[in-house]
């Protein structure tokens, strides 16, 4: 499990915004795009989430998995 809080750090650092609070999630905007990630809102984030979700915004497998490592988890 990997903390919303390190995770939200690092799409804020790959350059997301917050859009909207919904009923169960936050959604984050790309600054000056149009990709959208739905962050659950829970204070622990699955591994497959958060593996899955980097991919999307263009990150490599290293990339991911030293984040992983960093995290904590």
């Amino acid at each position: 499990m990997i903390s919303k809080r390190h995770f939200l750090n690092k799409i804020k650092e790959l350059g997301y915004v917050f859009k909207e609070q919904l009923h169960y999630q936050d959604r984050y905007r790309l600054k000056g795009g149009t990709h959208i990630i739905h962050v659950p809102r829970r204070d622990q984030l699955d591994e497959v989430y958060v593996r899955s979700t980097l991919k999307q915004a263009g990150q490599t497998k290293e990339q991911i998995e030293q984040f992983i490592r960093d995290a904590g988890a």
